[in-house]
C-alpha cells in the first residue's frame, strides 16, 4: 500500500460513528486498524518511511491515549490527565514540526480533546 492509499481508506473518513460497541473497544479497535495499514505501508516515499520509522511513536500515543480514557473513565481524571500528558510528551519531537514559529508563546501548544 501507498500513502495515497492509505489516505484513502475508510478508516481515516472523520466524524466516526460508532457502532453498539462500548467506546474503548471502539477506539481500541480503530488503533488496531490504523496500526495494522501501517504496518501495510510498502510505499518508498519520504512519508510511508516517515510512518514505518515513528511506528512505535504512534503505538506509545495510541496505548497513552488507552490509559487515559480508562483511568477517565474509572473516575480518575487527574490520572487521566497524567497519561494524556505523558502519551502527549512522548510525540512533541513530532508535534514541534506542526507549531508556528511566530505564534505567542500562550499561543504555540494548542490541543482539542473530544
Amino acid at each position: 500500500m501507498d500513502i495515497i492509499e492509505l489516505f484513502s481508506e475508510d478508516l481515516l473518513d472523520l466524524p466516526r460513528n460508532r457502532p453498539e460497541e462500548d467506546y474503548g473497544s471502539f477506539l481500541q479497535n480503530w488503533f488496531d486498524e490504523f496500526l495494522a495499514l501501517i504496518d501495510d505501508l510498502t510505499g518508498s516515499d519520504l512519508l510511508c518511511k516517515d510512518f514505518k520509522e515513528n511506528r512505535a511513536v504512534v503505538q506509545s500515543l495510541c496505548d497513552g491515549i488507552m490509559e487515559a480514557m480508562k483511568a477517565y473513565l474509572n473516575g480518575h481524571p487527574s490520572k487521566a490527565y497524567e497519561h494524556f500528558r505523558s502519551a502527549i510528551e512522548a510525540v512533541q519531537p513530532q508535534l514541534a514540526h506542526l507549531v508556528s514559529q511566530d505564534a505567542t508563546s500562550h499561543l504555540q501548544y494548542l490541543y482539542r480533546v473530544r
